[in-house]
């Protein structure tokens, strides 16, 4: 949870937070009255509801401790409604202050939602004092697709369909942490990256190349404009700013990093005919789209 007043920053883990009412959109959670941050907490008008990612179990507990300033050496931006907002996280609720209730040697808070995000990853929780991550009931997961009736040719196809989606997902999820390290998510490094390529772009074109639904490119657009990452020209176009080709260019030197630990203890035979491969598939479906 974080939050501003009269520009003095606060932040907590909080342990207690829960959905109140979905019209109005209403959120509930509690602060201890010990508290170094309450004051703030009880007397500003806003705050925000940072969602914390399976990988950010030491900003859990940095937010969690007694320190005088949280936010020392800590990367954060403002959001739409001026409170910090944390890089890395998976959701984002800003909320307007409703209403504050007595709870004993807590505070009750309760927040009127008016913006809410929600970005690629898991969600880090907190379960019987200890840090766990969500896990589908293995009651509720579908049993694997059955292919016996397909013909053997297509039955291949969709195997190596699966394998080349399932070696993109695992290099976009564990690469994750080193986006976040540079605190950006997925949308945002990949809005970095098109702008780099081409620049000056309206946000629908935008939303169409990096594959993202467009409030959400909205959403990200803005963040990153925030962050002063991106700029925005009179006619609604966008493009990188310097600090912007900075950050580009800091993932890609993680990406050649990530890339070479992963491809460590192959053969470049190996390598080569993968590349190879994969390069004439690409060829082949880009020849064959442009003839449509």
């Amino acid at each position: 949870m974080t939050s501003e007043l009269n520009g003095r920053l606060a932040a907590v883990t909080a342990g207690s937070f829960s959905s109140l009412s979905l019209d109005p959109p209403l959120v509930l959670w509690s602060i201890g009255r010990s508290s170094r941050s309450a004051t703030i907490f009880e007397r500003a008008t806003r705050f925000n509801v940072n969602v914390l990612a399976e990988d950010q179990i030491s900003v859990s507990q940095h937010f969690a401790s007694s320190a005088v300033d949280k936010f020392h050496n800590v990367q954060w931006f403002n959001g739409h409604n001026q409170c910090p907002v944390l890089p890395g996280i998976v959701a984002l609720f800003e909320c307007d202050k409703e209403i504050v209730y007595e709870g004993g040697d807590h505070l009750i808070i309760i927040g009127r939602v008016h913006r809410f995000v929600r970005y690629s990853g898991k969600p880090l929780l907190f379960v019987q004092t200890r840090y766990a991550i969500p896990q589908v009931h293995p009651e509720l997961q579908s049993p694997p697709t059955s292919l016996t009736a397909a013909p053997k040719e297509l039955k291949e196809m969709e195997k190596l369909s699966e394998l080349l989606l399932e070696a993109a997902r695992l290099r976009v999820g564990r690469f994750e942490k080193h986006r976040r390290a540079e605190g950006v998510n997925y949308l945002q490094s990949r809005a970095l990256f098109a702008l780099y390529a081409r620049s000056n772009q309206a946000i629908p074109d935008l939303a169409q190349e990096i594959l993202a639904a467009p409030g959400d490119c909205t959403d990200t657009v803005a963040e990153l404009i925030e962050r002063k990452l991106l700029t925005k020209d009179d006619s609604g176009k966008v493009s990188l700013t310097d600090a912007g080709r900075e950050k580009r260019n800091a993932i890609l030197r993680r990406s050649d990093v990530y890339e070479a630990e992963c491809l460590s203890g192959f053969e470049k035979e190996q390598i080569g005919v993968v590349r190879g491969f994969l390069e004439e598939f690409i060829q082949r479906f880009t020849v064959a789209d442009s003839t449509l």
